[in-house]
């Protein structure tokens, strides 16, 4: 809506106004016309606005109304309000001064609609040209309209940011889905997209009509940050994102649920620089394990090999002090390294009877600093190595003076029983601690027992994507609705996938892959207590029939577990819950659980 006015049309805003009357407008009037009629395109310019002989009388009309003739007056002499609302000039707002006349209810709604379209316009451009100060100037000025027109004053801005909220969102789904033009490779060019399309400054100007806006903005921020991390496993480049939704100036609640989501993915970000930082030592105890557990299946095998190399490499590469001053985080890998050795030790004197190589390798493990109970078993298998050491240093002293076939013969019987009775407890107490240890304990070799040689999968290391749900069909499409969130570190071996059942239904609402050593984060879970199920396993095969009778399952080093814990997620205006739990017994696990069967696991 255009603004003329006609006091000023009319020349008569230097007349005194007690002596602007009927007649004197009527006057003015015929003048103007006569000089609108004389023109060569029949019109006039008026402050850049080409005014014909119709706009003229439509507004000269409004001086009927001898109020509306005061009010135009006083915005005829008021220059810089005058140009504002003619042609858009801002330099209203260099200097603005509030006048008495801006307190008086009719004046303001009269102004309003003239007022509140130019200050939309001038707001819009002063923030899509990025001119913080003259932004600044406007926003600090609050519009001179009535309370109806506070929308018309802000509706391009706030429109212009809505359109700018949907990008936002629609980049977040393409990120989820594995779309657009964001990969793995280009993570650090989202931050520097949002910058571009969101000038935080400007938008933590905008005043508290914009409250619940900049909070969405924020919201929607902070959900391409999850989608990021879950997508690309990007912990680095999510924290940049958060971060920056945490720069807008949002409300209590919002700032206290964004503030713990990057508390949470900076946590996991400390823990990957924490294990890139002992990744050479990891790296090398992991060849030793492997190391091991080839030659426990070279024992299996009966293939041949020399038990003093084998255990004089070992005490070259394993370095006690090195090991035993490692931080809490390698207490699961000394207690490997602990069993494997154990293992081995047993198997080289089952097969070789080498009792020298035996007790080098038994005796490392009980100088490696390890769990009570793996303690004690090793401290047990290294007693009765060495009472066997002495009953065969025994019977060699005793053969060498004695003069008699005889006596010598029943001296071997002797010998002969009693390394059959340590042989058989040191078997069983093998048996014992492979009930009781996991991997590579199940690789331990008993004095008399041995396990099939296993055939290896033709899909050995497939996997699939974090965040695949493989179980749809079994379960039914993934329900999201809420704004909790439960973060799922994977500190196994194996991949996972975790299945959140609400126990009010007993219905899975999600189904989730996890691979071994990696976090993801299931977001939009809506408030009520929920169990968490888990299956285990690698080599995932896509042909192979599942316990819900569908395609897809894993190979090799199955099993099922369920959290023995009920987990409450809260999602109301107090806020929500984020939650973490670890799958594995390492330093950090948070939740204990039992094994359950395949049948429990797909509710059958």
């Amino acid at each position: 809506m255009s603004f003329i006015n006609p006091i000023e049309i009319l020349g008569l805003q230097n007349t005194d106004i007690l002596n602007i009357d009927f007649n004197s407008i009527k006057k003015a009037k015929r003048k103007l016309q006569a000089e609108i009629e004389l023109s060569d395109n029949g019109y006039i310019e008026f402050n850049g606005l080409k005014v014909s002989k119709g706009d003229a009388e439509n507004s000269i009309d409004k001086l009927d109304d001898k109020e509306q003739i005061e009010f135009y007056y006083f915005i005829s002499n008021n220059k810089k309000l005058s140009n504002f609302l003619t042609s858009g000039d801002l330099d209203l707002f260099n200097s603005f001064r509030q006048e008495s006349i801006y307190k008086l209810p009719r004046f303001i709604e009269f102004l309003s609609p003239y007022f509140s379209e130019s200050y939309d316009r001038a707001l819009l451009k002063a923030f899509k040209n990025s001119d913080i100060n003259t932004f600044k100037k406007i926003v600090s000025t609050h519009p001179i309209v009535s309370s109806s027109y506070l929308d018309k004053s802000y509706r391009s801005i706030f429109n212009y940011l809505k359109e700018k909220i949907k990008e936002i969102d629609n980049t977040a789904i393409e990120v989820k889905n594995g779309e657009g033009i964001y990969d793995e490779d280009n993570t650090s060019d989202i931050i520097l997209w949002l910058e571009e399309e969101l000038n935080e400054a400007q938008i933590n100007l905008l005043p508290s009509y914009f409250q619940a806006l900049r909070n969405q903005i924020a919201q929607s921020v902070r959900n391409l940050s999850v989608n990021t991390f879950n997508t690309f496993n990007d912990s680095e480049a999510a924290i940049d994102i958060l971060d920056y939704a945490l720069s807008f100036d949002i409300d209590g609640i919002t700032k206290q649920k964004l503030t713990e989501d990057y508390n949470q993915l900076k946590q996991i970000d400390d823990s990957r620089l924490e294990e890139e930082k002992y990744a050479p030592i990891l790296k090398k105890y992991a060849a030793l394990l492997i190391g091991i557990k080839e030659k426990l299946g070279q024992l299996e095998k009966n293939s041949i090999f020399t038990p003093s190399v084998v255990a004089n490499g070992i005490k070259v590469e394993v370095s006690i002090a090195e090991l035993n001053s490692l931080d809490s985080i390698f207490d699961e890998i000394r207690n490997q390294i602990c069993l494997g050795l154990r293992a081995l030790s047993v198997g080289i004197w089952n097969k070789y009877q080498d009792i020298n190589s035996a007790l080098l390798l038994v005796s490392i493990a009980s100088d490696i600093k390890s769990s009570n109970e793996i303690t004690e078993n090793i401290k047990d298998a290294k007693a009765q190595l060495l009472e066997l050491e002495r009953k065969i240093y025994a019977s060699v002293v005793e053969r060498k003076t004695t003069d008699s076939d005889n006596n010598t013969g029943c001296i071997v019987l002797v010998v002969i029983f009693v390394i059959g009775m340590i042989i058989y407890a040191i078997s069983q107490s093998g048996s014992n601690s492979n009930s009781q240890t996991s991997t590579p304990s199940n690789n331990q070799e008993s004095l008399t027992a041995k396990e099939p040689i296993k055939t290896e999968s033709k899909y050995k290391g497939n996997r699939l994507t974090n965040g695949t749900s493989p179980f749809d069909a079994c379960f039914g499409k993934g329900i999201y609705g809420g704004n909790a969130t439960l973060t799922i570190k994977n500190g196994s071996l194996s991949d996972a996938i975790v299945c959140l059942y609400k126990t009010s239904t007993g219905e899975t609402i999600r189904n989730e892959y996890v691979g071994a050593s990696s976090e993801f984060i299931m977001s939009n879970i809506s408030q009520g207590s929920y169990r968490i199920r888990v299956f285990f396993g690698n080599d995932w095969n896509p042909e192979k029939r599942n316990g819900c009778g569908t395609y897809g399952d894993f190979d090799s080093d199955i099993s099922f577990s369920e959290f023995d814990k009920t987990y409450f997620f809260e999602d109301d205006d107090q806020g929500y819950t984020i939650a973490t739990v670890t799958l594995y017994s390492v330093t950090g696990g948070n939740a204990s659980s039992s094994p359950i069967d395949a049948s429990k696991f797909f509710n059958k």
